[in-house]
């Protein structure tokens, strides 16, 4: 299963934390509603784009790019001298290499890097808090964003696209003004999944709720808002709404709940940890995590897996209609022992890079 390394960071007035976390491009049912921006401080304003005056708009992307493209490259601490100092603070240069290193150097290398929007904000500089910003317009949900704001003059925030191994890849820059334009925080994701652009996955979540395919609505819609996230403190328009379309869906009875959630299956009962879509390659795939307790081996884990295939094909043959195949992952209540069974639609398989070797759980 594809894995996508989200790398994040941010300097705070507390004090800059680094957090590094590995998410799989598989999203779960993704019911959890996002912040809301209700209203446009009055002590802000942001402008986007073109609106921007060109010298600084010039000065923002080169800033970013390079940014970028150092932390990219084969010295990565490069980019640590172009931290904000809060940043800087709290993220010692070993911190920052031990997280930028496995992550990016996994998608690397970079092409076609190149900036897709710049939002320019003037806040009140009186010491106040942080606040939310509303760049574009509400009318439109893919026109606008909702940006933090530090009270200082002026900031910014800019996205930028690059191609990279396993498709294509945002990452999302909060610049301040520090003798130049320094970085406070930052953000990288992937932007595809199973070959689905964000729109595209959309588009598939509707089809199939349309089909009254409500659980493979319900896990696109979830893969979309994690397709759609851009870390904490920029947050796309197209993710509220998607969050809306998720709150008006039934849910189905299997996805209902915390969990670990119980599948009753026949005369058989199974505990789901995990559950949600998983790009490999350019296919879409539906990945299972189950756990098993005891443990006896990975034999036995691997046929515990086929059976719960087996009936859940059987109890919810519509999947087929959204996903190229299964993927299931049995696991000890530890996580010390893992095994991973693939099924494609047409034919169960045991590929023999996984077949013989513990996996790593599903969305874990």
């Amino acid at each position: 299963m594809a894995e996508a390394n989200q790398v994040s960071w941010r300097g705070g007035v507390a004090g800059a934390v680094l957090a590094l976390a590995i998410v799989a491009v598989a999203a779960g049912a993704g019911y959890v509603l996002g912040w809301r921006i209700t209203y446009q401080p009055p002590t802000a304003s942001c402008i986007v784009d073109d609106a921007i005056d060109g010298g600084t708009r010039h000065a923002l992307e080169q800033a970013a790019l390079d940014f970028v493209n150092a932390a990219s490259g084969a010295n990565p601490i490069n980019a640590y001298g172009m931290l904000a100092a809060d940043t800087k603070g709290a993220v010692t240069p070993d911190k920052f290499l031990a997280a930028m290193r496995p992550s990016l150097e996994a998608i690397a290398p970079l092409s076609d890097v190149h900036v897709v929007h710049t939002y320019f904000v003037r806040a009140a500089s009186n010491g106040g808090a942080r606040q939310r910003v509303i760049c574009g317009s509400l009318d439109q949900t893919d026109r606008w964003v909702a940006v933090t704001a530090k009270p200082v003059p002026e900031q910014a925030h800019l996205i930028v696209d690059a191609t990279a191994k396993g498709g294509h890849w945002a990452f999302v820059l909060w610049l301040v003004p520090e003798s130049g334009w320094r970085v406070e925080g930052f953000n990288v994701a992937a932007t595809a999944m199973g070959g689905k652009t964000l729109d595209e996955m959309v588009a598939a979540a509707r089809a199939q709720h349309d089909q009254h395919h409500d659980f493979n609505a319900v896990l696109l819609y979830g893969a979309a808002v994690r397709l759609a996230t851009r870390g904490s403190d920029l947050q796309l328009g197209l993710e509220s709404d998607i969050q809306s379309q998720i709150g008006k869906l039934p849910i189905p009875a299997y996805l209902q709940g915390k969990p670990p959630l119980n599948w009753k299956i026949g005369d058989s009962t199974y505990k789901i940890d995990n559950v949600g879509a998983a790009g490999v390659g350019d296919k879409l795939y539906l990945a299972i995590t189950q756990e098993l307790s005891p443990w006896h081996s990975d034999n036995d884990a691997d046929t515990r897996n086929r059976t719960l295939i087996r009936d859940f094909v059987k109890a919810v043959p519509e999947y087929s209609a959204a996903f190229a195949g299964l993927i299931l992952v049995a696991r000890d209540d530890t996580g010390a022992h893992a095994y991973r069974t693939v099924a494609t639609n047409q034919a169960e398989v045991k590929p023999a890079a996984t077949a013989n070797q513990p996996a790593k759980p599903a969305g874990k």
